[in-house]
């Protein structure tokens, strides 16, 4: 067990390639608490884990809180493909990515039963995703297909940050995630492609299957966004339990929002294409 504030696994323009049984577990670290790839390239497929790390905000002698971030695996301009039942689970967060941070400019591709799944944030209604788009130093994308999820974690499924692209194809999955406040599935400020799949039994304050900001996009070319009364599929939410568009608008993408807030429009039926 690793308690000294580094990751277990630093990758530095490099590759690092896990599979079968191999597991990187029970860490603790500032960020990155796993595995930590700067400039480099980490595979995960055949089974593979990383599981039950821990990030931890550390106070600066100045006061200031730092990271927190990326407990199981953190990217900066870095690559990160993951397949065949690989699965990231388990790990905890105290600011925000409990399972992936991708930052800088990095790639995250998950496909063939992958699943990033159980991961926690110490603060729910923190706006943070279990896989977690950041734009703090460039674009990232997220692409997953082929079976992947992103299920059953708190503190929201995906964040997707101004300028980044988050894409579901195929039969992907995000589902059973929770945020205490908005996106309980996917919480969009860059821009979202739902080009096959589903999202169904998230929770949030706004928006339990997709909250859109003022500065996100999200278009719907084909797959499924469940609302209310889809028993166990259902996502839920106080304001959009499908969809909580940020401003006024009767129509997002063909998409009817028919109830309005202050703040918002958003729509509690079940959206598909």
């Amino acid at each position: 067990m690793n308690t000294n504030n580094a990751p277990l696994v630093y990758v530095s323009n490099g590759s690092f390639t896990m599979l079968g049984s191999a597991s990187i577990n029970s860490n603790t670290a500032n960020s990155g608490a796993g595995i930590y790839v700067l400039f480099g390239t980490l595979t995960m497929r055949d089974s593979a884990r990383v599981n039950g790390n821990t990030a931890l905000r550390v106070q600066s002698p100045a006061g200031w809180f730092t990271q927190g971030n990326g407990a199981g695996v953190y990217l900066f301009n870095g690559t990160f493909n993951m397949w065949n039942n690989a699965s990231v689970s388990g790990n905890i967060a105290d600011f925000a990515g409990s399972g992936v941070v991708l930052d800088g400019f990095s790639t995250f591709f998950m496909y063939q039963n992958a699943s990033v799944s159980d991961n926690s944030i110490n603060n729910i209604n923190n706006v943070s995703g279990a896989v977690a788009l950041y734009s703090t130093n460039g674009n990232n994308s997220f692409t997953m297909q082929d079976n992947a999820t992103v299920s059953n974690n708190q503190g929201g499924g995906v964040f997707v940050a101004s300028g980044c692209v988050f894409t579901m194809r195929g039969n992907a999955f995000v589902s059973g995630n929770t945020n205490g406040f908005q996106g309980g599935g996917v919480s969009v400020s860059g821009q979202f492609i739902l080009d096959g799949g589903s999202i169904f039994g998230n929770s949030a304050e706004l928006g339990g299957g997709i909250f859109l900001d003022s500065s996100g996009s999200f278009s719907l070319l084909r797959g499924m966004v469940y609302g209310t009364g889809e028993g166990a599929n259902s996502n839920s939410a106080t304001y959009g339990a499908s969809l909580f568009v940020m401003g006024d608008a009767d129509t997002y993408s063909g998409i009817s929002l028919p109830y309005t807030m202050p703040n918002g429009t958003y729509t509690d039926y079940t959206i598909s294409r």
